[in-house]
């Protein structure tokens, strides 16, 4: 099942701001003409420019889909040598972790379906992808990429469980990757923190949560809210002694700003 990520967040954009003329009457396709230089820079959803982040990573198809840049670079710091025509351009961060996007340097093998995911028994990371957006080169220019989360934060936090009993959470049926090209696909049940927060993939409709108590068998428990990319949702849970069970007691939903601080990680298996 897939979806794209778009239909979670406000729409990512791209913004390109020519810094010379020139622009008019551009067929350079094809042509000799020498490379332009293209400085990079990204910007968050508030607006914020991202000078001084940890290294990004902007991808460049041609006019044919071939990858010719996957090139890793500081906000402020970076440019692309690039010949004047047609591209489509996307920007992500690459946290430590990710699978499925080669080396920087390396064009082989890059489409814009390939996908991006955490190995089993590892944590998903907090990443933000630009989404992919045609522009045109004609002179030397300025690339600004606004990045929107692809992940979102689960925090969870049980009242009244008897001194001596444990509980383990389980997210189900979350997506499992996000592709390059903003489309989550893939479906996977990944372990969350019971007494903290943990970044998660979004899921394709309402979450549920498995929960095993002393470890028993798993019983389901509805949350009655999709968790959405670039959210925050926080549980207030109850056990009720007797009906030995868990109920959702509150559910509270904000956006999350990525970079923001996320305590207690699951212990994945």
């Amino acid at each position: 099942m897939k979806q794209y990520i778009k239909r979670y967040l406000p729409l990512a954009s791209l913004s390109l701001a020519l810094c010379l003329g020139g622009c008019e009457g551009n067929d350079a396709a094809g042509t000799d003409l020498p490379p332009v230089s293209v400085s990079l820079f990204t910007k968050t959803l508030s607006g914020e420019p991202e000078s001084g982040a940890s290294a990004r990573r902007v991808v460049v198809l041609d006019e044919g889909g071939a990858c010719v840049a996957n090139y890793s670079f500081v906000p402020g710091s970076g440019a692309l040598s690039l010949v004047p025509g047609t591209y489509r351009m996307t920007t992500l961060s690459v946290p430590t972790g990710l699978r499925g996007l080669p080396e920087a340097g390396t064009v082989s093998g890059i489409s814009p379906d390939i996908s991006l995911s955490f190995a089993e028994g590892e944590p998903v990371m907090p990443f933000s992808l630009s989404g992919f957006t045609e522009l045109s080169l004609s002179a030397a220019s300025v690339y600004t990429a606004t990045l929107s989360p692809a992940t979102a934060v689960l925090g969870l936090r049980v009242s009244g469980l008897p001194e001596g009993r444990s509980v383990g959470f389980t997210l189900a049926g979350m997506y499992a990757s996000a592709r390059l090209d903003g489309v989550y696909a893939g479906s996977r049940d990944y372990p969350v923190s019971a007494s903290g927060e943990t970044v998660c993939f979004p899921t394709p409709g309402v979450a549920t949560l498995l929960y095993s108590v002393d470890g028993g068998e798993p019983r389901a428990l509805s949350l009655g809210r999709d968790l959405k990319a670039g959210s925050r949702l926080q549980l207030e849970l109850d056990w009720s002694e007797e009906l030995s069970e868990i109920s959702v007691r509150q559910v509270t939903v904000t956006s999350w700003v990525e970079g923001d601080e996320v305590n207690g990680d699951a212990t994945l298996k």
